[in-house]
């Protein structure tokens, strides 16, 4: 998947300090695990909570490659 930026997102994220970007990654991630979470418990009543968390844990593993 090929993720396009605006000129005004490029301009923001290059004057973001080095310690703001990593910040702004972590909360990113911190939703993308929250909203996977959300899916699966919607998608899959029967399941426990700790396979919710494997189960996010093996598609954002996936998804980062």
């Amino acid at each position: 998947m090929k993720i396009e930026f605006h000129e005004l997102q490029i301009n923001v994220l290059r004057s973001m300090s080095v310690s703001q970007r990593l910040v702004l990654n972590a909360s990113l991630w911190d939703h993308a695990k929250v909203l996977k979470q959300a899916m699966l418990r919607r998608e899959h009543l029967h399941w426990s909570e700790e396979e919710i968390r494997r189960a996010t844990r093996e598609a954002l593993q996936h998804a980062s490659r």
